[in-house]
């Protein structure tokens, strides 16, 4: 193992910082206004559930009280599901994201339960938020428009697919870089000797010093020698490692953008626009290089 690879094993062997309360509460999604339609939709669940459970000893003025408070609810959900869809361009995509919302507002009180979907849409983007490693203060009182079918397939597909890099990343970082390079030195030093010494008679004062009288020989010698110059410095095992430490950089943007695109899904629209916020993750991005 070179001494590349040890740095990579103990910079992926160091355990992450300790998520604390703080972490977990920024990372609540949603508006006091969600969760307070959440509640009145919970609360309308359990009312609707009595009343079709005791239908038949529920005096009738309670009844009435009980289908009041039930318009009410569709009232406000119905209100607050025309606003939002009013400030959404995409207004198709966004009544495709948010369907069970739709069906819950029919005047069917069995229906109803379908409100409450938009709770499980907030636990799963505070799952998701909650274990992300960049900031997500910009994030957590945006519009969530993620359905629950892609959030289904691209948690399988994500899934496969990170396994699937780690398992690539371990053979990439075990690869022999400098015997690598030299053998792919050896099949093109031709060419590299042939464009170095085009590129030398190509300029302007070594075109005009090779028209001095006996000076073409030193010309052709000097690219000769650059030539050879060129060719060691591309033989020596710097240059593996370089290609080694660009692979291992590869892989770890490769993760760390798998990890903000999974964020980025909650946000995004249909048509591929992402209000993910993008100096977030290219600050992030330079602060991981300059630590790096």
């Amino acid at each position: 193992m070179t001494e590349t690879d040890s740095g990579a094993s103990a910079e992926s062997a160091e355990p992450k910082p300790r998520r604390g309360l703080r972490h977990w509460l920024r990372a609540i999604p949603g508006t006091g206004r969600d969760y307070l339609l959440i509640f009145l939709a919970a609360v309308d669940v359990v009312l609707i559930m009595f009343r079709n459970t005791f239908e038949v000893i529920v005096p009738v003025n309670v009844s009435y009280g009980l289908i009041a408070y039930d318009f009410g609810v569709l009232t406000f959900w119905g209100i607050d599901f025309l606003l939002r869809m009013r400030k959404d361009k995409a207004r198709v995509s966004f009544a495709l994201a948010h369907w069970y919302e739709i069906v819950g507002l029919l005047p069917f009180s069995v229906l109803r339960v379908f409100l409450l979907l938009r709770a499980a849409k907030l636990a799963i983007a505070y799952y998701k938020l909650g274990r992300a490693e960049q900031d997500v203060s910009r994030m957590v009182t945006r519009e969530l428009t993620f359905r629950f079918r892609d959030v289904i397939i691209d948690t399988i597909a994500d899934g496969i697919f990170a396994r699937s890099l780690t398992r690539v990343e371990e053979v990439m970082l075990r690869l022999d870089y400098p015997t690598l390079s030299r053998a792919a030195l050896e099949r093109h030093e031709p060419r590299i000797r042939a464009a170095v010494s085009e590129t030398l008679q190509s300029r302007s004062f070594t075109a005009e010093l090779a028209r001095i009288p006996f000076m073409n020989r030193v010309v052709a010698m000097m690219g000769s020698d650059i030539s050879d110059i060129v060719v060691e410095i591309l033989r020596d095992d710097l240059i593996g490692d370089v290609f080694h430490d660009i692979t291992e950089a590869v892989l770890r943007d490769m993760h760390r953008n798998l990890k903000e695109l999974d964020l980025e899904r909650l946000t995004r629209r249909d048509n591929g626009e992402s209000t993910a916020a993008a100096p977030d993750s290219v600050a992030h991005a330079e602060a991981e290089d300059k630590n790096g």
